[in-house]
């Protein structure tokens, strides 16, 4: 609402003394800077929530304030005299939003669709806006960087930040031909059968860990994390071990010494047990006795996705090891 408030001439005689100017001053309360004419000529400049006073030669004018648009705020017809003081309050009604962007990328600014220029990244923009409910989005790099809603109210400001998304998606790619069983930080476990994928929503932007398994056995085959980056999300892409256990029994009552492609590896102990991780391809494994002599040798193929069984040292071998010959006598 606009109102004129007129206060009383110094002088009653509107001829006397021109040299005697009056004033026309402006209550800024809107949100917006106006400017100030008289006669159709912009005399000068209020910013908003401000008041500014314009000398004024006596006499009869027109009198205007207008925002940068062009539209009259205030306008009226009067004769100034000497000293006096003719003041226009321009009353607020819209509401003030101050956006921020907290996102890495600068974007153009739309409230309800309409355009309102380009923001950078860790700047802040002010829109005025009619009371109501507002609909800001933020633009940029080709991708849709935020969007929230605010509530305009008259004569108040409204500030709203955009943020990176606190979730993101996660795809998990199971390019293994066998099926597994993927947990992740935070999240049900999922299973892939052979040549699988699926996309995961609502992950949690970061670094997520994750544990794979095989559904056959339920052996780990691999830990580790993946990035989720906010906008662009992340991909899980499943790898095969190096490597895969095989499991080692005794079943000879000497201690052996096992090699791998001529190593040490383990010794085990009689009728005892022992779990080797092997690297996947072609192994030779060499069983030797406590005296250094090959009783055994087998040759591997160690698979990455199948956990092994061996046993070595049959009690044959084992005696033969130990075996002493008779000495013999002659009379």
């Amino acid at each position: 609402m606009t109102t004129l408030i007129l206060l009383a001439a110094v002088s009653p005689d509107a001829t006397a003394s021109r040299g005697h100017a009056g004033h026309f001053v402006v209550d800024n309360d809107r949100l917006i800077t106006v400017y100030a004419y008289v006669d159709g000529r912009r005399i000068g400049t209020i910013e908003p929530e401000q008041t500014e006073g314009f000398a004024v030669p006596t006499g009869y004018h027109r009198f205007e304030v207008r925002c940068a648009k062009g539209s009259s705020l205030f306008e009226d017809e009067e004769l100034l005299r000497p000293r006096e003081l003719l003041r226009a309050e321009v009353a607020a009604w819209e509401g003030l939003l101050l956006f921020e962007n907290h996102t890495p990328f600068g974007g153009t600014v739309y409230v309800d669709g309409e355009e309102h220029g380009w923001l950078d990244a860790g700047d802040q923009r002010r829109i005025v806006l009619a009371p109501g409910r507002a609909e800001v989005t933020l633009r940029g790099q080709g991708r849709l960087l935020d969007q929230d809603t605010v509530v305009v109210r008259t004569g108040q400001r409204s500030t709203l930040f955009a943020e990176p998304p606190a979730f993101a998606e996660l795809e998990v790619v199971n390019p293994l031909p066998v099926a597994v069983i993927v947990r992740l930080d935070g999240l049900s476990e999922i299973r892939l059968a052979p040549g699988d994928r699926q996309t995961l929503l609502g992950v949690d932007v970061g670094r997520v860990g994750a544990e794979v398994r095989l559904a056959s056995s339920g052996r780990v085959i691999e830990r580790r994390g993946v990035d989720v980056l906010a906008y662009e999300g992340g991909q899980l892409l499943l790898s095969a071990p190096d490597s895969a256990p095989i499991a080692v029994h005794n079943t000879s009552q000497a201690t052996l010494e096992l090699f791998v492609d001529g190593r040490l590896v383990a010794t085990v102990q009689p009728y005892g047990d022992v779990e080797l991780d092997l690297d996947v391809g072609v192994l030779r494994l060499d069983i030797r006795d406590e005296r250094g002599r090959t009783i055994e040798q087998k040759r591997l193929d160690i698979d990455p996705f199948v956990n092994r069984d061996l046993r070595v040292g049959s009690r044959s071998a084992s005696a033969q090891a130990h075996h002493r010959p008779a000495s013999s006598c002659s009379l």
